[in-house]
């Protein structure tokens, strides 16, 4: 009897589980549907013990969401790394163009044949709907997936990862690089690849590509006006941030999105860097380390900039001159590392 009830016990757990899997959860409900994604998450948390993330390789899930996908402001508030640690260690992270990384977000997370319109318009009003109010980033809320890729490299607008590599460029980093190496589609100003960090270009250097997914036709394809001004709109800080241009040279029938071009300076935000260790006083060194500090005791659950709807003009007042504020950051600087060490 013990061993019928045991061996239809895991025959039914064993259905329930292939079924949750394969039509439960997966990509587009985890992402679209609020509570698929936070039974996933409780599921993971309680029930499987926290076995399916890795704390020493930075993989798998738990409550804190998918590891892989954790900005900086979250690995080091949920204590995955120090501010000592990820100071001293090599961070790169990827960025790729807002209009490409919204066709490969729709071709992962969209319903049967939902066309790519009709996904743009319910992604950005219903899965995105918490960061555009309040600016929310845990992934109890808002999906990794969704959220603007300066969330991950950037704090209260200064960038806190190392260096920064476009997904366009890494082809270009098979062979040696000219000091004026820039992919295409950029804006003039981004900075030239030439800097980025010799580990870095070295990791790249004749590195394989495989797990590629291909489109039925390319991302540019993909777009309408509409569309083309929905999407820019909602990530216009990463265009300005990361050096892509609003328009699409491969599509001259789209008018440029709306709007005036964002001064980052004005914003309170860095133009993205491609080694932020090049060319940086003391002053800057240690403004970095305390926002590193800062990013580890304040709470990971919002963005340190407000949220993509806040006004542009208003995202970043400061409550004392700058140099005040850079001074006392300075202050707390050095008792981190009086206290570090």
């Amino acid at each position: 009897e013990h061993i019928r009830g045991h061996a239809l016990f895991n025959m039914v757990f064993g259905v329930l589980a292939i079924i949750g899997l394969s039509f439960i959860f997966v990509a587009p409900n985890f992402a679209r549907v609020s509570w698929i994604r936070k039974a996933q998450m409780i599921m993971v948390e309680y029930f499987f013990l926290r076995s399916m993330d890795h704390k020493d390789c930075m993989t798998g899930m738990s409550m804190n969401g998918w590891l892989l996908h954790l900005t900086t402001h979250k690995m080091l508030n949920y204590g995955y790394l120090t501010p000592r640690d990820f100071h001293n260690c090599m961070s790169l992270a990827i960025v790729r163009n807002p209009y490409a990384r919204m066709v490969s977000v729709y071709m992962y997370n969209r319903y049967g044949n939902e066309s790519f319109q009709e996904f743009v318009k319910s992604w950005l009003a219903t899965t995105l709907q918490n960061y555009s109010k309040s600016g929310v980033v845990e992934e109890w809320e808002t999906p990794c997936h969704a959220i603007p890729q300066f969330e991950y490299t950037h704090y209260e607008g200064m960038q806190l990862v190392h260096a920064v590599l476009k997904q366009e460029e890494i082809k270009e980093l098979e062979s040696p690089l000219s000091k004026k190496s820039c992919a295409k589609n950029h804006s003039p100003d981004s900075p030239p690849l030439y800097d980025l960090p010799w580990a870095v270009k070295g990791a790249f250097a004749g590195l394989p590509r495989v797990n590629g997914r291909t489109t039925p036709k390319p991302w540019y394809d993909y777009y309408d006006q509409e569309t083309l001004n929905m999407v820019y709109e909602t990530y216009k800080l990463d265009f300005a941030i990361f050096g892509y241009l609003p328009t699409v040279a491969e599509r001259p029938d789209l008018q440029p999105p709306p709007g005036d071009p964002i001064d980052l300076e004005e914003a309170g935000f860095e133009l993205f860097s491609r080694n932020i260790r090049i060319g940086t006083n003391p002053t800057k060194r240690s403004l970095r380390m305390a926002l590193l500090t800062k990013a580890a005791s304040m709470p990971a659950d919002k963005s340190s900039m407000g949220g993509f709807q806040t006004p542009i003009s208003e995202i970043r007042v400061p409550e004392e001159p700058v140099l005040k504020s850079m001074n006392a950051l300075e202050r707390m600087f050095h008792e981190v590392t009086k206290k570090y060490n």
